[in-house]
């Protein structure tokens, strides 16, 4: 991740970074904070691969949970931190008021050719990635770079970067760690190209680069 940030930097002065929250990146947050001194945070926009249509102050916020573990101990220009906008009017998510278009134009806007340098992504013990679900409506030909979800065992409404976003990045990394994901990992070295039932097969960055990084508890079980 270091070596794209300065990369980038070199290139054009600026990095852009999608980050999911959950629990599986927070000792990689710990890392980065503690460790990585000289990561140019100054010039690194910190955007969300997806969030849960709760207030950003709550627990359950992704950008919650990436501020606390993370960007609270870094020195990062706050104008450089790009939470989903799902409060608007006083509501979460409605549709009406357009939250996932503005984050789209803001992506468009900032981020060149609205291509990512660096997607840090999860995966589920269902196969879904960022916030898109098995059996959901979103897949990989949906134009719109950020979409609204839901899925039917989850208790919140979600943003989400779509298929689309996700696969113009540059570099796509996908973090599996923990013996229970061991299973899901067994299930997906089985499966190709089934992104209604499992999602994360739908990540192809179409130029980029995808990379697993998976730990040996979750490789072995």
């Amino acid at each position: 991740m270091q070596e794209a940030a300065e990369a980038a930097v070199r290139e054009g002065g600026v990095f852009h970074l999608a980050l999911s929250g959950g629990a599986t990146p927070l000792a990689l947050f710990h890392r980065l904070s503690s460790y990585h001194f000289s990561f140019p945070w100054r010039e690194t926009h910190v955007w969300m691969v997806d969030e849960r249509c709760v207030p950003l102050d709550q627990p359950d916020s992704n950008f919650h949970t990436v501020h606390e573990h993370l960007l609270r101990h870094l020195r990062i220009p706050y104008y450089n931190l790009h939470p989903m906008p799902v409060q608007i009017n006083q509501r979460l998510c409605v549709e009406e008021d357009g939250g996932a278009l503005l984050y789209e134009k803001e992506v468009a806007k900032l981020v060149n050719g609205s291509s990512f340098h660096f997607v840090l992504l999860g995966v589920g013990y269902d196969g879904h990635t960022a916030s898109l679900f098995p059996g959901s409506k979103e897949n990989a030909k949906d134009e719109s770079l950020v979409a609204l979800t839901e899925s039917p065992n989850k208790p919140h409404q979600r943003m989400s970067l779509t298929f689309r976003a996700i696969n113009r990045a540059q570099r796509v990394a996908l973090l599996v760690m923990g013996r229970g994901k061991h299973e899901t990992i067994t299930q997906l070295s089985r499966v190709k190209d089934q992104p209604h039932k499992w999602p994360i097969t739908g990540v192809k960055p179409a130029s980029g680069r995808l990379v697993w990084y998976i730990d040996n508890e979750a490789l072995l079980g």
